[in-house]
C-alpha cells in the first residue's frame, strides 16, 4: 500500500490542497499557484505540494522552475510510491518540454521501474518517441 504523503496536512490544510487540485484541472493557474504557495509557507517542503507546484509551472512554461521542484522531491518522495512515480513522469515531460531528451528517457525508465502497469510514463514514453522519430 503506497503511504499517505499528507501526513503533515491538517484536515483544513488536505483540503486546500485538494481544492488546488481541482483549480489546476479547471485552468485557473494562477489561483492555484497562490493557494500552493500558501501552502508551502504553512508546510514547507511537503513533497505533494511542491508536486502540485510544479505543475503550475509546467503550465505556465516556467520549466526551469518545474524542474528545480521536482529535482528536489524525487528523493525524498521514494517513500511515498504513487508520488515518486508520477513526480519522475512529470519530471521527464518537462525536460521533454525543454529539449533535454536523454535525462528524459532516463526518468521514463525510472518511472516504468516503479510502476511497470502505469500508464503515464507510457505517454511520456510514447511523446520521446515521436520526438525522437521526427528528427530522423
Amino acid at each position: 500500500m503506497t503511504k499517505n504523503t499528507n501526513d503533515s496536512l491538517t484536515p483544513d490544510l488536505q483540503a486546500t490542497l485538494e481544492e488546488a487540485k481541482g483549480i489546476i484541472e479547471e485552468g485557473k493557474i494562477a489561483e492555484a499557484e497562490k493557494l500552493l504557495k500558501d501552502l508551502d509557507k504553512k508546510v514547507p517542503n511537503q513533497p505533494e505540494i511542491l508536486f502540485e507546484l510544479a505543475k503550475v509551472y509546467q503550465k505556465k512554461e516556467e520549466h526551469d522552475k518545474a524542474a528545480e521542484l521536482l529535482e528536489s522531491i524525487i528523493p525524498p518522495s521514494e517513500k511515498y510510491g504513487d508520488l515518486n512515480y508520477f513526480a519522475h513522469c512529470l519530471y521527464a515531460n518537462v525536460l521533454i518540454e525543454t529539449g533535454k531528451q536523454e535525462k528524459a528517457a532516463e526518468l521514463i525508465e525510472k518511472a516504468e521501474k516503479l510502476n511497470p502497469d502505469g500508464d503515464w510514463h507510457k505517454v511520456i514514453a510514447k511523446q520521446l518517441e515521436d520526438y525522437f522519430n521526427s528528427k530522423e
